[in-house]
C-alpha cells in the first residue's frame, strides 16, 4: 500500500471550509490530470484523469464512492481504477483551530493486485504523498481566494 497526507492551517472559520470541502464539485478539478468527471448518484462518480504513464500518456477511468460524515466534517472516498488492479481512498476532514480557524488534512491511499503490482507501486510511492500535497494546497489556495472575493465585494 501507498499512502500520502498532508495538513494545512486555514484563516477561515471551519463551517466555511466545511461548506466548500463538502462538495466535491469544488475541488475535483483541482486534481493534477482531471479532465472530467460524472456523477451516477449522490455518492457514486467516475472521474477521468489524464496522466504520463511510463513515457506514455494515457487516460484512465476512476470510480469513486464518497461518504459524508457531517459530524466529524469528514468525507471519505474508496475508489478502483477502471481494467487496473488498483484500488484506494482516502479522506478530507476539517477540524476546528484557534478562533476563525480551521485545520484541514488530506489523506490517500492506494494498492496494486496482480502481477503488475510491483511496477505500478514503484510508480506510485513518490507521486501519491506529492498528489496528496497539491490537491491539499490548491483546495485551501481556492478556499483562501474564495474568501478574498467576498470580502472585497
Amino acid at each position: 500500500m501507498v499512502n500520502g497526507m498532508h495538513h494545512v492551517q486555514l484563516n477561515l472559520p471551519l463551517p466555511i471550509v466545511w461548506s466548500y470541502v463538502r462538495d466535491m464539485d469544488n475541488w475535483v478539478s483541482l486534481l493534477p490530470g482531471y479532465e472530467d468527471h460524472v456523477w451516477h448518484n449522490d455518492k457514486q462518480s467516475t472521474w477521468m484523469l489524464q496522466g504520463e504513464f511510463g513515457g506514455l500518456q494515457k487516460v484512465v477511468y476512476v470510480d469513486v464512492e464518497m461518504t459524508l460524515n457531517e459530524q466529524l466534517h469528514e468525507i471519505t472516498f474508496h475508489n478502483a481504477v477502471q481494467n487496473m488492479q488498483v484500488t484506494g481512498g482516502g479522506s478530507i476532514r476539517v477540524q476546528e483551530g484557534s478562533v476563525g480557524e480551521s485545520n484541514m488534512t488530506g489523506s490517500l491511499h492506494a494498492t496494486a493486485k496482480g502481477w503488475m503490482a510491483p511496477m505500478l507501486h514503484a510508480f506510485l510511492k513518490p507521486r501519491l504523498p506529492k498528489l496528496t500535497n497539491h490537491l491539499t494546497i490548491a483546495m485551501a489556495n481556492k478556499l483562501n481566494k474564495k474568501q478574498l472575493a467576498v470580502e472585497h465585494v
